[in-house]
């Protein structure tokens, strides 16, 4: 099961601190700054996953949309290289053998193949590019029949 440092989200300084779980029930009291409707009308990715996301991809890399309405966690997985901007709220990465916290303006960087896990907090929105146009698959939308 996936953990994230106890001081996560809290305010508290920035470090390892004393790992501990996420509480699933920790809701955002609002989502301030909310995406425009273009980009929420964008497609969902077919994937399971615990953000609200929305993509849009061309031949040259993949771009999503993200927001948490309860803390959720991206379990490690391995891509191509990933470039992401936290818009608001906080996002904790392990990238490798380091963890960081990122907050509003924060950029981090996932280079092609390492092993990296993220946590992001209730209330947190934020974009990553990929450099892989289909990381993401757009799930089928429902017919108009």
């Amino acid at each position: 099961m996936a953990s994230t440092p106890a001081d996560f989200g809290t305010g508290a300084p920035r470090g390892m601190g004393s790992l501990g779980l996420i509480a699933p029930s920790k809701k955002a009291a609002h989502m301030d700054n909310e995406f425009p409707s273009f980009i929420r009308t964008l497609p969902h990715p077919n994937a399971d996953t615990e953000l609200d996301c929305y993509l849009s991809s061309g031949d040259r890399g993949l771009v999503m949309f993200y927001e948490a309405d309860d803390d959720a966690i991206v379990p490690e997985h391995v891509h191509g290289d990933q470039w992401g901007i936290v818009l608001s709220g906080t996002v904790r990465m392990q990238i490798g053998d380091e963890t960081a916290e990122y907050g509003r303006g924060e950029t981090y960087f996932v280079p092609g193949g390492v092993p990296h896990t993220t946590w992001v907090a209730a209330g947190s929105r934020g974009l990553d590019i990929f450099e892989e146009p289909d990381r993401y698959v757009p799930a089928a939308e429902p017919s108009s029949d």
